[in-house]
């Protein structure tokens, strides 16, 4: 099945430019994962590693200088797998 849009969630969406990812995994995996966030241009503007401690990783993200609009946050592997991706409206 698809559990993308289950296992990652961005909120508040829409926000005002500051917005948290949680990302749910299995319980004790200790796993690395990467965190990219994109612009509507396919631009990548942040990009953050971390590693998978708890089950639910919250990870707090801030793209107000790069102004309102769509943006795509994606979650991959350690081998560069999409783990899960989602839509972030900043107004």
């Amino acid at each position: 099945g698809n559990s993308f849009a289950a296992n990652l969630l961005t909120y508040p969406n829409p926000s005002g430019g500051i917005f948290e990812v949680r990302y749910h995994s299995e319980p004790n995996n200790t796993l690395q994962r990467s965190l990219t966030v994109y612009n509507n241009r396919g631009e990548k503007i942040i990009t953050r590693n971390f590693t998978q401690t708890k089950t639910k990783k919250k990870i707090d993200i801030d793209v107000r200088a790069n102004g309102k609009g769509l943006y795509w946050v994606e979650v991959r592997d350690a081998n560069g797998k999409r783990l899960g991706m989602n839509r972030v409206v900043v107004q």
